[in-house]
């Protein structure tokens, strides 16, 4: 099992034992707010709630890209979707904005700029999935919209509205 946590710190535990088999801590100067691994599971891509993202050898801990965007904030999701021939780190937060960025082989440890930058969430965005099958990616927004994006287009395809979304009562029983 892996985790993260907000001091910025990953660890990787062993099921069986329950024991801590490593971690490395630091990732961030910020709080840690997001991860997920690329499609192979060696490396972890993190996001901070000053809106750094970063990318790193889940093996040795070692930084191999900070992954940068305008006037981003809080990162509150991050994933590593294979999109064709495509291989790309996408994230969303509280800028209400979808940041796209393309894994190259090319791609040097030195800063990374966007691809593509996604705009039309009209709140603070919280979660992301991407359905390879039909080349859309699903962002849902804390207003309860959901946006279906074409990958190819980075155009909105439709909106899914939550009904009574502004109405929802968290109810402990």
């Amino acid at each position: 099992v892996v985790s993260g946590d907000e001091s910025a710190q990953v660890c990787v535990w062993d099921v069986a034992t329950a024991e801590m088999v490593f971690h490395f801590a630091d990732l961030h100067r910020a709080k840690m707010t997001a991860m997920a691994f690329d499609e192979a599971g060696r490396r972890l891509i993190t996001g901070g709630n000053d809106g750094t993202v970063r990318m790193w050898n889940f093996s040795n801990g070692q930084c191999l890209r900070e992954l940068s965007g305008e006037d981003f904030l809080e990162v509150s999701s991050i994933m590593f979707i294979v999109a064709g021939q495509n291989k790309l780190v996408v994230a969303g937060g509280w800028n209400r904005k979808v940041v796209v960025w393309r894994d190259d082989a090319e791609a040097s440890s030195a800063q990374s700029t966007p691809e593509r930058t996604m705009s039309g969430h009209a709140e603070d965005i919280l979660s992301i999935a991407f359905s390879p099958h039909n080349n859309v990616l699903a962002t849902s927004g804390y207003d309860g919209r959901i946006l279906v994006w074409h990958m190819e287009s980075g155009l909105v395809k439709f909106t899914l509205c939550t009904p009574n979304a502004e109405s929802f009562e968290v109810r402990f029983e």
